[in-house]
């Protein structure tokens, strides 16, 4: 199951996420900046994420990645950075679960302060 904060996100982003429960619960947000809109969708019962990022004008996204079987993502504040971090498949070895406190071992970053971008972390 996908660990995450809803009122982290809805902080982070400003907007209520959209949810679709017809086929699990589907959880996507749309937020854009300046010249980019992010695209950020994942499926709380299997871990599935998909970002993209697309560019004004643009009809295909300028960066897309998806991961399967995430354990979570937690909102990151440090440093006047603000950024969701994605844990990569197996990203948190152990059973219980994540507990959204621990750093991940690897997945993206998504930042939206200073400016929004992706970032691939972890060795």
């Amino acid at each position: 199951m996908f660990a995450w904060d809803e009122t982290a996100f809805i902080e982070l982003f400003g907007t209520m996420p959209e949810v679709d429960a017809s086929d699990g619960i589907d959880v996507q947000i749309v937020h854009a900046q300046g010249p980019l809109k992010l695209h950020l969708g994942f499926n709380v019962l299997t871990g599935d994420v998909q970002v993209r990022l697309f560019a004004h004008g643009q009809g295909e996204p300028v960066f897309e990645a998806w991961i399967g079987e995430s354990p979570g993502a937690r909102v990151v504040r440090n440093a006047g950075a603000e950024f969701v971090e994605i844990g990569g498949t197996g990203a948190w070895p152990h059973m219980r679960g994540y507990d959204m406190l621990q750093p991940l071992a690897h997945g993206l970053r998504v930042f939206v302060a200073p400016a929004l971008m992706v970032k691939t972390f972890g060795p």
